[in-house]
């Protein structure tokens, strides 16, 4: 995991597994909450990758009920809950993405996701960052003051630009988590009431993201 430009505030945690180093660590600085918070020590940075790792596989392998995107640029468009695919890669590059509903989204891409310079993922109707779950089959990317909501389970890198900001967790399999002068807050607890609870919620998963007592944001670096 990179910290490379500008001071980076995170909320929960932030840890790599395998492996200790992260880049520019004496950049970041952490919300009260929620707690504990910091750097996440090397038993529950493996833990999270083992979990981390069921959670993908579970999210990319669904397709019950599935809705095909084909379009690549989906801002300027409203989703409902559901389960969402894209055959190659999805973008946010002109008009804001309206997420509206209370419930879970799931979205599938193949290749990479794109959240342009400005743009916007917006929240309606009792829609919650911690109910959106981006399965990325290649690395991510935000822009320069991109605003972004949702856990995003990216199997390579994931690259969030100066003044981006995120609701959610950002969770690299392969490759680097870069932050520059980002704020990255922890999403609100989402109920567990939904056929789709077990994406929030695989064996050990919730000790790490989704219990109210040891929240954490873990980007992780694989």
């Amino acid at each position: 995991m990179q910290g490379l430009r500008g001071a980076t505030t995170v909320g929960g945690y932030i840890g790599v597994s395998p492996g200790t180093a992260i880049t520019g660590e004496t950049s970041f600085s952490y919300t009260t909450e929620p707690t504990p918070n910091g750097r996440a020590s090397i038993a529950i940075a493996a833990t999270a990758k083992a979990d981390l790792t069921t959670a993908s596989l579970d999210a990319a392998g669904r397709d019950e009920n599935v809705t095909m995107i084909t379009v690549l640029n989906i801002g300027g468009l409203t989703f409902t809950p559901g389960l969402y695919k894209a055959s190659v890669s999805l973008e946010v590059s002109s008009g804001t993405l309206y997420l509206s509903g209370n419930g879970v989204f799931i979205f599938q891409m193949a290749s990479t996701l794109l959240v342009s310079t400005g743009m916007k993922m917006v929240l309606l109707n009792g829609a919650l960052a911690s109910n959106i779950f981006w399965s990325v089959g290649s690395a991510a990317t935000f822009m320069v003051g991109s605003e972004v909501v949702g856990t995003v389970m990216a199997q390579s890198s994931i690259s969030v630009l100066t003044g981006a900001t995120i609701t959610g967790r950002l969770f690299a399999l392969n490759g680097a988590v870069t932050l520059q002068a980002n704020v990255i807050a922890f999403p609100s607890p989402a109920c567990l009431s939904t056929e789709y609870e077990d994406i929030r919620e695989p064996p050990s998963y919730d000790r790490i993201c989704m219990d109210d007592d040891v929240d954490g944001e873990l980007p992780i670096e694989g």
